[in-house]
């Protein structure tokens, strides 16, 4: 996995990660993984006080210009 996101991200795709779950736990699991820092936004729901797949989850992919795989 970790191989594949740096590759993508080295190719100047902007990334996010929406999780539902408690923040720290799923925060620590993602820097357990050394991950964290190839995401330009993690939106947490605890955090954020939603949860998948409510929209608004999405609110800030607008500036990640996000494209979706067909």
């Amino acid at each position: 996995m970790l191989p594949t996101l740096t590759q993508i991200k080295a190719a100047g795709v902007k990334l996010g990660l929406i999780s539902n779950g408690y923040g720290d736990f799923q925060f620590a699991n993602l820097q357990a993984l050394c991950i964290d820092h190839l995401f330009d936004e993690i939106l947490i729901s605890e955090w954020e006080e939603l949860r998948k797949p409510d929209p608004a989850c999405r609110r800030n992919e607008s500036h990640l210009e996000t494209k979706r795989a067909v």
